[in-house]
């Protein structure tokens, strides 16, 4: 029963928030609000910093339903922040293989390892952490930081 009404805790936080969702970008007042408002009560969150400057904000769930999965599982999510904005979102998932990420991403536009958005302006990438969980890194695609063969066939499908 407990594990229900996070389930229905969660489902409402997430419809209520599409329009305030968050954006590459945006500041870090922004991100802070947006992780505060979207933690049901079998979530967490804190604000790390590093030399007093916020690293990244954190976001875990225990026993959250994941959609995309339609399973139960814990994860933990890290909102990077660079320059005082978000600047990619890392998912480490508990009880999901590597498998199963790769296979749910719905991604029209695969290059090697890159699963990029249907604009090419995101991409995600999936490893193992070395811990050995699943995780997902999803961030801004920037053509120059691509390896030249991924951002040569990005720039060509662009075109």
């Amino acid at each position: 029963m407990k594990r229900l009404i996070g389930i229905i805790i969660l489902a409402v936080c997430f419809q209520s928030v599409t329009a305030q969702a968050i954006k590459f970008g945006d500041p870090v007042e922004n991100v802070v609000g947006y992780v505060r408002y979207t933690t049901g009560s079998n979530g967490s969150w804190d604000i790390v910093r590093s030399d007093g400057i916020i690293s990244h904000v954190l976001q875990c769930y225990d026993d959250a339903y994941l959609a995309d999965f339609r399973l139960v599982t814990d994860f933990c999510r890290y909102y990077l922040i660079k320059d005082n904005s978000l600047s990619a979102i890392i998912t480490e998932y508990d009880d999901v293989t590597l498998e199963k990420l790769i296979e749910m991403d719905e991604s029209e536009n695969v290059i090697g390892s890159y699963y990029f958005s249907n604009d090419y302006s995101t991409h995600t990438t999936y490893k193992l952490s070395s811990a050995g969980l699943a995780v997902a890194v999803y961030q801004p695609t920037k053509l120059d930081s691509l390896p030249k063969e991924v951002s040569d066939e990005v720039r060509k499908r662009k075109d």
